[in-house]
């Protein structure tokens, strides 16, 4: 008997992930020269959903046998690996915060190339709904984005350079804070973690189907500027302790004012790359340093935060630059 010839398998290591900022919406940026081909260090489960329906009518049948599909779109996250990269940040940065001329708040476009061994898929107008950044002692910078893309092109993708450098590690992140109040930000040594979340405020894209003959959504709006929130663990030192608690209850008195506001920058170098990242207005959110039931363990504060824009609407909530 024959034996049966076995496929290769396909290998995570060979799949690719790449943007390109669009131009215009509905048309595909393939140039080489604009296209990031970013390493990723988890699992990436952008596909497309079919939101595929079930329809009953009474027509004398017992069984279930017809199904549609309700919409068709792109959906999931990709973790990219932050690379010191000058060019691929600078287009990071603004496929996240930045804001279309045609103003109400719309975000930017991209074509994004999944390429593996065996499939090559480009899907157009992809927005960022989310970008979450950690930052944890030992480990590396962690940048995640969740994306929403309206549908799946023919590939004419670019070729793929991969860059292949290590990204941003914890070590090369400096911390400057202002715990509460008007001053200058100082170094701030204690931090174990902190976790930024910017939300781009995507509606569902389910809300995006018009009635035009077509499968996919015809629109993805974002309904406001980023809300940016986040988290943090901190060592507890013999000297300032309490800062957090005594500001945010200053913050929480003071009603609707600036006075007591705190800020945190944050800052990534590595060959003469910066990465920055800086929330100008902060406010602590329930501070908490739970107290363990043993006489062996160390006493941290940990707490949510919120960034807010400034009230005239000039400073965003949260600036990422490469100075």
């Amino acid at each position: 008997m024959a034996m049966l010839l076995t496929v290769g398998p396909s290998l995570s290591k060979h799949v690719r992930f790449g943007f390109a900022l669009q131009t215009t919406e509905g048309s595909a940026s393939e140039d080489a020269a604009d296209t990031n081909w970013l390493p990723f260090n988890d699992t990436v489960d952008l596909a497309r959903m079919g939101n595929a329906e079930i329809y009953q009518q009474a027509d004398y049948t017992d069984y279930n046998h017809l199904m549609f599909s309700s919409g068709q779109w792109f959906e999931g996250g990709v973790p990219v690996a932050l690379q010191a990269v000058e060019a691929s940040l600078d287009d990071l940065i603004t496929w996240i915060t930045d804001r279309t001329t045609m103003g109400y708040n719309q975000g930017m476009f991209a074509t994004v190339f999944l390429v593996d061994e065996y499939q090559s898929r480009e899907i157009i107008d992809v927005k960022v709904r989310e970008a979450t950044i950690t930052f944890t002692k030992g480990g590396v910078v962690k940048f995640t984005l969740g994306l929403v893309g309206k549908e799946h092109a023919s590939y004419n993708g670019p070729d793929v350079d991969v860059t292949t450098g290590g990204p941003y590690i914890y070590k090369e992140a400096t911390v400057t804070t202002d715990v509460g109040g008007i001053g200058s930000l100082s170094a701030d040594y204690e931090f174990e973690e902190i976790e930024v979340r910017i939300d781009n405020v995507l509606e569902d894209p389910s809300e995006g189907m018009r009635l035009d003959g077509g499968w996919n959504p015809r629109v993805l709006y974002n309904l406001g500027g980023p809300d940016v929130t986040g988290r943090f663990t901190r060592d507890i030192p013999e000297a300032g302790g309490s800062d957090f608690f005594t500001k945010w209850r200053s913050q929480l008195d003071d009603t609707f004012g600036t006075s007591y506001d705190g800020q945190i920058n944050i800052a990534l170098l590595r060959g003469g790359i910066t990465l920055n990242l800086l929330m100008s207005r902060v406010r602590w959110m329930d501070p908490r340093n739970d107290y363990p039931g043993d006489n062996r363990s160390r006493i941290k504060v940990e707490s949510d935060f919120t960034a807010l824009g400034s009230d005239d609407g000039a400073t965003a909530p949260i600036t990422l630059t490469t100075p």
